[in-house]
């Protein structure tokens, strides 16, 4: 039934916004605003989040923000880091490494989206830890970030770092600095780019000396809040940076976040460097 919800956004001069607080309210107003604001509701059992997410689109669009919203930013099926997969389900950064970058071969996880948050918007309000499981990750299972599960499958930490070109993305100012605030850009984490259970026991330790309440609350609401807050300005704050690597141990492993890091980028005098900048890199070897 979820196939049948569909969103056209009428223009409104001054929409009430009240609906959009918060998916726990009672959602009656929500349902007397997503028609005003023109989501169509093809089921009367739609759950109330659903409407939520929609209605909250639907009003953003029409009221024109400037900035864009969490919730449409990261589930916009425009956005340059979203394709179709095999499946033919969006995907958020499912990509494979760059064949200049490879000198081995490498194969995709066929089996994710089964919670996708394109399909599934009222997973954005849930744990992320939750939909962790023994044989897969919240990576696989939300089809976000899944270059990750394909790392995991590949046994190559390397394979997300290959697939994203920084330089054609919208993290150049921002991932330098995360990665920075996180110590991931140091000799050490370098030397385990290419030792596949070496940079996961690294990652099972960071994740484990971190907040755990946190991580096992955090929600992908919760992550994309501090993510585009910091973005926006330009760069993390090192709290911020401290709480997108808390959502990588939600989502099952920091290892594809540390390998991305010591492979593009380094730290220069008073800046940071991206790939060839760097002494030595090698877009195979990193």
């Amino acid at each position: 039934w979820l196939k049948t919800l569909r969103l056209k956004a009428f223009g409104a001069e001054d929409p009430l916004p009240f609906c959009i607080e918060t998916p726990s309210m009672s959602c009656r107003s929500c349902r007397y605003y997503a028609f005003l604001f023109g989501v169509v509701l093809g089921h009367r059992a739609v759950s109330d989040p659903i409407i939520f997410l929609q209605t909250d689109l639907a009003v953003r669009r029409a009221k024109g923000e400037k900035l864009v919203s969490t919730v449409s930013r990261a589930l916009d099926p425009s956005d340059i880091e979203t394709a179709m997969d095999m499946n033919g389900r969006l995907c958020h950064l499912c990509g494979m490494p760059l064949p200049e970058r490879s000198d081995r071969s490498y194969v995709q996880r066929s089996d994710c989206g089964n919670q996708s948050l394109y399909e599934h918007p009222e997973n954005w309000y849930k744990p992320i830890f939750q939909f962790n499981r023994e044989d897969s990750s919240a990576y696989c299972e939300l089809n976000y970030q899944k270059m990750c599960a394909d790392a995991i499958f590949n046994r190559d930490w390397l394979f997300q770092a290959k697939a994203v070109d920084i330089r054609k993305s919208y993290g150049t100012s921002y991932d330098p600095s995360y990665c920075h605030h996180n110590g991931w850009l140091s000799p050490e984490l370098r030397a385990l780019q290419h030792d596949f259970d070496g940079l996961k026991l690294k990652a099972d330790e960071f994740c484990s000396s971190q907040d755990q309440q946190k991580i096992l609350s955090m929600t992908m609401k919760d992550a994309n809040e501090t993510y585009w807050r910091g973005y926006y300005r330009g760069r993390p704050s090192p709290e911020e940076a401290r709480e997108t690597a808390l959502w990588t141990c939600a989502m099952g492993t920091a290892a594809c976040d540390m390998a991305y890091c010591a492979y593009s980028f380094c730290e220069l005098n008073r800046s940071f460097g991206i790939y060839n900048d760097c002494n030595g890199w090698d877009p195979i070897k990193g």
